[in-house]
């Protein structure tokens, strides 16, 4: 039997690991534990999925078992490979692997839909015609029942018949859907006979075009988890409503040993929003640069601030795991990724606003190398770096004062410091620039005896920083902080107004050390007394090489990874540091939050513009939308006038050359639902390789196409190959159909010997029929279009293979 293993690492225990114990105990499952992390590939991943795939692949780690990464990509529309992807990098950048355990609900299409025709022979299931406004309104409410569907009590040859047409691709989208039949009473409002299938006319990401009906989320999850032998379905707490219903659905197919769903609170981060729609809308307004831009609470985003994946699992164990919901304060995010940092980042010097400082009494023309060590004696770990040191250096502006206030304890006219890991100095002139008034550099006198400590000279008064002015290597510093102001950015009308305008605060004319000049990408140090930074990616780096302080040939990007301490403990009223509200004052509302603003001194440093940000094409066509009136106005038209689904609006409405053609075809032809369709499967895809305002077909075309599909003389099948043909030839459709003979085969007489063909051909498939498995009339259907060349009317052909399946005998 599979007990906890010592990974455990002794921490405490909670619900689930109790109820996994429980199992365990009790020889359920066979002594196995399966888990699985289950997204959907419609964006990408944020911290809060990090504690899903830390509780769900810990799980099965700690208990010997095994975690499968399964995509839920039932829904066409949204789903894209790019996400695919995204997904499976960070999965693996938090340090787990699936093995060979990767698994996407498409590849269950085939049994899912069996799964349903059992349930139609089950009387379980039914094909309803009610549409969706129809639907929602007879559900009733939580004290009112719901009105049964009067297509509920459909025949069982009926409804087969429905979904087997709803399959082969004969009724447009929103015709039918199938649903289960369970108990339109139930108190539980999952219960009243929830939608298992729908028709979908679009291309998946895996599939392409093979399957026009898909699965919904309720139906495909509970299934792909029983068929993969899960045996605890770990999910958030939005979901214990649904629990009733994916017990149903196991049942009613008849798993043996069905999977248990438990539900933990999901995490929830003061200061963050988590919601993918309004994050996506800070990406498409500008505000952050995408997706992964450092701010962003995106596991990519963190990744490319430089968080380490070992910070963010100690984070997810330091928070534990709990049934009720609550509210985690995000310093224990930046506690978790500073303890992380404390015992893996070197130390090294950065200045980020450099004085210049020249220390007379050191000869000119020499230098010498200071051993300084990379960590601090309670560290633990051991490690150094060479320093150079020579008669000129450059110190924190910040840490110099005419005038200085009562405590300020760094260099100031006649005071002595400490150079760290240096000697004393002692400031006793400063110059300034003429013209502006500024302090323009300082002049220092040197005690050769103070190395080290001690010293002949007077008592330092402090310590600060400095590096060598030839030396050092040019650097822009990026401060990132929150993104939000607020810790309750959700409770504002609009989260753009919660925004930090001191997220991202960009200091072009720092110089680090020297030690760090060929450090690669992400290599984390702390810049004493500043902060945790690492080196950015390459994609980061401004383009402008010249751009430098001292017009060097190059310069390093560092990204601010978090603070040294809390820097939000004193807060003001508008709920930021003293520092951020000065930087608030200086910025421009307007501009508040964009990627593209800093501390003023971008276009000073003659900086060029940021590279436009990278957008998955839901994003696009939503900032279309954004840009263009029109394209707003259409969006909601094609759904309140001509009756289309959210998705297909938004599909014809993400480009105006789509839009028009699809209008302009509409106006020809009156069938905007089938018009719709063609765009949707047709226009779209050719025009992504072509682009839209040079597709070669008008808009005379599509709706003769329309027409065509309309009164069945094609099929939907061949109304790709007719569109395809008239892109290439310019031909109109009805004159490529009757010169190519495409018209629908519906002559009895002349497609039976397809039927018989298929039959014969597949004649194990037709043994397994007559043993029970009804599951694959739709096959049949299926290789009956395929052989037809796609032309085979899809009733008929239904119809003879009825007939055919009835009369054929088992083989003996």
């Amino acid at each position: 039997m599979t007990t906890r293993s010592d990974k455990s690492g002794g921490r405490p225990t909670h619900f689930i690991r109790d109820r996994i114990d429980a199992d365990l105990r009790a020889g359920t499952y066979g002594g196995r534990v399966v888990t699985r992390f289950p997204p959907e590939p419609n964006g990408y991943l944020h911290i809060g999925h990090a504690k899903s795939i830390c509780l769900n692949f810990g799980l099965a780690d700690e208990y010997g078992g095994r975690c499968h990464l399964r995509f839920d990509d039932t829904n066409p529309i949204t789903e894209e490979t790019e996400y695919v992807e995204s997904i499976k990098r960070d999965v693996k950048w938090l340090g787990f692997d699936w093995g060979e355990h990767l698994y996407f609900a498409s590849d269950y299409f085939e049994t899912l839909y069996g799964y349903a025709e059992l349930l139609i022979e089950r009387g379980r299931a039914y094909v309803c015609s009610l549409d969706e406004d129809s639907i929602r309104e007879t559900r009733g409410s939580l004290g009112v029942a719901g009105k049964p569907s009067p297509y509920r009590d459909r025949s069982v040859s009926e409804n087969l018949d429905l979904f087997r047409r709803m399959r082969a691709g004969e009724f447009s989208e929103g015709e039918h859907v199938l649903r289960a039949k369970i108990d339109m009473a139930a108190p539980n409002m999952k219960l009243r006979d929830p939608l298992l299938y729908r028709i979908r006319h679009a291309r998946h990401h895996r599939t392409g075009d093979a399957w026009c009906i898909y699965p919904m989320y309720d139906f495909a999850h509970p299934l792909s988890d029983a068929i993969e032998g899960v045996t605890h379905s770990i999910c958030t707490l939005e979901f214990e409503n649904n629990r009733a219903l994916y017990d149903w659905v196991v049942a009613a197919v008849g798993f043996d040993e069905p999977p248990v769903q438990l539900e933990f609170a999901r995490l929830n981060l003061d200061y963050t929003v988590m919601s993918k729609r309004k994050l996506l809308r800070l990406t498409q307004d500008g505000s952050v640069s995408g997706w992964d831009d450092p701010r962003m609470p995106t596991l990519a985003g963190f990744r490319r601030r430089g968080y380490t994946p070992e910070s963010i699992r100690a984070f997810c164990d330091l928070i534990g795991v709990a049934k009720a919901n609550s509210v985690v304060d995000i310093g224990k995010l930046e506690y978790s990724v500073r303890d992380d940092l404390n015992y893996r980042a070197p130390r090294v010097m950065a200045v980020s606003d450099p004085l210049l400082v020249v220390i007379r009494n050191y000869p000119e023309g020499e230098r010498e190398d200071l051993e300084a060590p990379s960590f601090p004696p309670d560290v633990g770990l051991e490690g150094s770096r060479l320093v150079p040191f020579s008669r000129e250096v450059l110190i924190e502006r910040d840490d110099f004062a005419d005038s200085p206030p009562k405590g300020f304890k760094r260099l100031a006219p006649g005071r002595t410091v400490r150079l760290r890991h240096a000697y004393a100095i002692t400031c006793e002139e400063v110059e300034r620039d003429p013209s502006t008034g500024d302090v323009a550099r300082l002049v220092c006198r040197y005690d050769p005896t103070s190395r080290g400590g001690g010293g002949e000279g007077p008592k330092p008064s402090g310590v600060i920083h400095w590096v060598d002015a030839r030396e050092s290597v040019p650097a822009e510093l990026r401060l990132y902080d929150r993104l939000f102001r607020v810790a309750d950015p959700d409770a504002e009308p609009d989260v753009s107004q919660a925004l930090n305008p001191a997220s991202r605060i960009d200091q072009p004319r720092a110089r680090v050390e020297p030690s760090v000049k060929t450090a690669p990408p992400f290599s984390r140090f702390q810049f004493e007394r500043k902060g945790y930074f690492a080196v950015a990616p390459d994609d980061e780096d401004d383009e402008d090489d010249s751009a430098g302080a001292a017009g060097s040939a190059e310069r390093l990007v560092f990204n601010r990874i978090v603070t040294l301490r809390d820097s939000w403990t004193a807060k003001t009223g508008q709920g930021a540091s003293a520092h951020q509200a000065a930087a608030q004052a200086r910025a421009e509302p307007a501009d508040a939050g964009r990627s593209d603003r800093g501390s003023g001194d971008q276009a000073a440093a003659g900086q060029k513009p940021k590279r436009p940000p990278k957008r998955s094409r839901a994003e696009t066509r939503q900032r279309a939308r954004q840009r263009d009136p029109a394209l707003a106005e259409r969006y909601q038209r094609y759904q309140e006038v001509y009756g289309l689904g959210e998705e297909e609006a938004d599909l014809l409405t993400g480009d105006a050359h789509v839009a028009e053609l699809f209008e302009a075809a509409s106006a020809e032809r009156d069938s905007p639902k089938t018009v719709a369709k063609l765009v949707v499967n047709e226009v779209l895809p050719a025009a992504r390789d072509d682009g839209a305002s040079s597709l070669g077909v008008g808009p005379a075309a599509i709706a003769e196409l329309a027409a065509l599909v309309d009164d069945k003389t094609i099929t939907a099948t061949l109304a790709k190959e007719v569109f395809t043909e008239a892109r290439r030839t310019g031909a109109m459709p009805r004159e490529i159909v009757r010169a190519r003979g495409l018209e629908q085969i519906a002559d009895p007489e002349r497609l039976q010997p397809i039927v018989d063909e298929v039959l014969t051909d597949h004649r194990d498939q037709v043994e397994a029929y007559l043993a029970g498995k009804t599951g694959l009339f739709g096959f049949f259907v299926g290789q009956v279009m395929k052989r037809s060349g796609g032309k085979a009317n899809a009733e008929l052909a239904r119809k003879l293979l009825e007939a055919a399946l009835a009369n054929a005998a088992p083989r003996r």
